[in-house]
């Protein structure tokens, strides 16, 4: 990506933008309207935001915990508020609020640079690309590029849902219509537009250099956003421009995740990620789409026309994954595992937090492991796991060869589902006394749907 003059000017901007967030009104979707400003104590806007809360579905144990900490980290040595109201509050709390509350504060408190990236990362990662599909809206259709945009427009995304954009503006340097779905002021000036906080393209703030300057990465997004979306945008006599449903966003997404000159791309850092996209495909329109991967190889597929499930995933004898589609000429595709590893973080881009459905998508021949399917892709899922391990040496040097490879496996999994956690970590936590399978079952209550058929076939992958 071409890197202009202009981003050292996009960062200001955005410095800007927060040092005038003691004036900003926030829509948190559970409580009305709050203005945040010097005058209000932070310890009793936090107790509003609680006690409005109490419907929201609780985190799982080890997000409390983390969360809990950057609440204590930011906002107790600064409010009030004492440790037993913070472990109540967060009883009932859901991370997608807490989150952007813990952010807000810290923009607020001015705190250090180091927890504000960790913040902005864990937010990110933990909210998902799913809330790039799923954030429940309704507003207008269409904007006239000539009217102010009086606050976030909203897209339609097919069947009743819409899909929120922050603002509407004028591109500084061709003079044409720029659509932003994130909240950060880039190469384009902004109409009128409302700053708000969205998890979605709200990703870590971390520094990248490019011809001897620093960037935050978080910048990037937009200009891939700039790079593809006027391709796709019609215009009629009256400059009205007309904003793209679920489909293009999907097809958007796609060549960023697939495009390794973006920072979209880097941050996900896999090749896997197609295969999300793929199954998406299945749910939309027919047509062809065109991405790149690894800079070299072009990759098609179609949507709805033809089955996705032909697509095969294989280990190479250098313990690489190659995935193989037969549709079309395309050569293999080879990627790390512990790139797919990385990626089974369901926090990342799966919209169920299931193994199963990590499983479904990256396997399409395994559809019901709850009712003892056995498929060929099965063996392969635990021969990658165990490979992974150690290939890259994940487990302790002096525990690596007491272990069974099964249990290299169960401990594998259970060490992506807590993401970040390494499985160093998850083996002292067992202190050599635990019992694997129930330590593994009791985690999953946490972190899987609460459902006999997902446990089951989580327990039924493990045993084989």
């Amino acid at each position: 990506m071409n890197i202009t003059d202009n981003g050292i000017n996009m960062l200001d901007s955005y410095s800007a933008s927060i040092k005038k967030f003691d004036s900003i009104n926030y829509d948190y979707n559970c409580i009305d309207e709050i203005k945040v400003n010097s005058d209000v104590k932070l310890n009793d806007y936090l107790k509003g935001i609680y006690s409005e809360a109490k419907h929201m579905k609780p985190v799982c144990e080890r997000s409390r915990s983390i969360l809990r900490a950057c609440l204590e980290e930011v906002i107790c040595k600064d409010s009030q508020l004492d440790n037993n109201d913070l472990t109540d509050a967060l009883q009932d709390f859901d991370i997608y609020p807490v989150i952007k509350t813990v952010e807000h504060a810290e923009l607020m408190l001015h705190k250090n640079t180091i927890l504000s990236n960790y913040l902005h990362s864990y937010a990110a990662r933990s909210v998902g690309v799913r809330h790039f599909f799923s954030k429940q809206c309704t507003r207008v259709k269409s904007i006239n590029c000539n009217k102010s945009l009086t606050g976030p427009a909203i897209i339609p995304r097919g069947e009743g849902k819409y899909l929120k954009i922050y603002g509407l503006g004028i591109n500084k340097l061709s003079k044409t219509p720029v659509v932003c779905l994130n909240n950060i002021t880039t190469d384009f000036q902004y109409i009128n537009s409302d700053r708000e906080i969205m998890l979605c393209t709200d990703y870590p703030k971390i520094l990248e250099k490019y011809n001897n300057t620093y960037y935050e990465r978080s910048v990037y997004f937009i200009n891939c956003v700039n790079r593809y979306i006027w391709r796709n945008i019609e215009f009629n006599s009256k400059s009205e421009i007309v904003l793209f449903d679920e489909d293009f966003v999907c097809e958007l997404v796609a060549r960023l995740l697939l495009d390794q000159d973006n920072a979209f791309y880097k941050l996900f850092s896999n090749q896997a990620a197609l295969i999300y996209l793929l199954n998406e495909r299945k749910k939309a329109k027919e047509s062809n789409v065109r991405c790149q991967i690894d800079g070299t190889t072009d990759f098609f597929w179609y949507r709805g026309k033809k089955s996705l499930n032909s697509l095969k995933l294989e280990i190479t004898e250098n313990s690489k994954l190659r995935l193989v589609c037969p549709v079309g000429k395309i050569e293999p595709i080879e990627f790390e595992a512990r790139k797919l590893a990385k990626l089974m973080d369901e926090r990342i881009i799966y919209p169920d937090n299931t193994i199963s459905y990590f499983v479904t998508s990256l396997f399409p021949g395994v559809v019901n492991l709850g009712g003892g399917s056995q498929s060929e892709y099965l063996p392969k899922i635990k021969e990658i796991l165990i490979a992974t391990c150690k290939k890259f040496n994940i487990l302790n040097i002096g525990q690596q060869d007491t272990l069974e490879e099964n249990q290299i496996s169960k401990l594998l999994f259970y060490g992506l589902l807590e993401a970040d956690q390494s499985l160093d970590l998850a083996l002292c936590q067992m202190d050599g006394n635990d019992d694997l399978d129930q330590l593994i079952e009791d985690k999953l209550r946490y972190t899987l749907k609460e459902s006999v058929g997902e446990l089951n076939a989580f327990k039924y992958l493990l045993s084989l």
